[in-house]
């Protein structure tokens, strides 16, 4: 049997033959967003450090990202608290959104384990720039020289972001 449109191709012996026509098109190239990252900061002069500390900007997601670490808490308490926030909320479009899961760790710097916490779906918006731990590390632990998360005066802490979902307009 044989087709009578050759347009669409040719039916023989049980087989459809097909002809087509590739045109190239002019070479486009598309930017990818990476919408997962880690930043790690080294955070040096620790006992220097009275209130608020905060390290460079990242990009995760197409977005500018620090991290925020009060080495003494953020509300006073015996604990070191970090946060990530977003670096700059005045270069947002109107309505943007995070959706974000993301883990904090502080880093031990002899043996490179990772003294955790994660959270899950927290949504960063404008006047909701930031997340995290207020009670991060108790600063007993922190400052224990069996653990040696800080050394000469130094911590390493990291950040893992994964964008769920965002809204830019």
């Amino acid at each position: 049997t044989v087709l009578d449109n050759r347009k669409s191709g040719i039916l023989l012996r049980d087989r459809l033959q097909l002809a087509f026509q590739m045109e190239l098109m002019e070479s486009t190239s598309f930017a990818s967003i990476e919408r997962s990252g880690v930043s790690t900061w080294r955070l040096t002069g620790l006992s220097q450090t009275k209130d608020r500390v905060t390290s460079k900007p990242f990009s995760i997601g197409g977005c500018q990202w620090v991290i925020v670490a009060y080495p003494r808490g953020k509300s006073g308490h015996n604990n070191m608290s970090i946060y990530i926030k977003v670096a700059d909320t005045s270069k947002m479009p109107t309505g943007w959104f995070y959706i974000v899961n993301f883990k904090t760790s502080v880093i031990n710097q002899q043996t490179g384990a990772k003294y955790s916490r994660s959270v899950e779906f927290k949504t960063f918006r404008n006047k909701v720039e930031d997340w995290g731990f207020p009670q991060m590390i108790k600063l007993q632990h922190l400052y224990s020289r069996d653990e040696l998360f800080v050394v000469d005066d130094t911590v390493i802490i990291e950040a893992q972001l994964e964008i769920v979902d965002s809204h830019l307009n």
